[in-house]
């Protein structure tokens, strides 16, 4: 796995993540995508009561220009496995993620190492 050069989706760093209610979780930094589509489908989730960044799901995530809403709440964003700047996402640790957030992970679903707001 490698780290990929900033590009659209690296425009969702920085972004604000809010919770299913409305409050503020924290801001992207950086973003994990599957490795055959290309596409998003993580994000770590600087927060303010963590050095470590936690991280969610894009499944079921609304995107605005400024900001990403979450389904889940802030508690249970922040009490997700958490992940330290640039580091790669395992097989083993997605798999952890899918289970922790209650989703179906679908079998030809890889990652590449996030993109962390600094790269390129």
């Amino acid at each position: 796995m490698e780290i990929l050069p900033t590009d659209s989706s690296g425009s969702l760093c920085g972004s604000q993540v809010i919770d299913n209610q409305g409050a503020l979780v924290g801001l992207v930094d950086g973003v994990y995508l599957d490795e055959r589509t290309e596409q998003p489908i993580w994000i770590s989730i600087r927060t303010e009561t963590r050095t470590r960044l936690s991280l969610a799901p894009l499944e079921r995530a609304l995107l605005s220009p400024d900001s990403i809403r979450l389904p889940y709440g802030k508690l249970f964003i922040e009490d997700a496995p958490l992940i330290s700047h640039g580091q790669e996402l395992t097989a083993e640790m997605e798999a952890v993620l899918y289970e922790y957030y209650d989703l179906v992970a679908t079998s030809d679903s890889a990652l590449v190492n996030g993109i962390p707001d600094d790269a390129a």
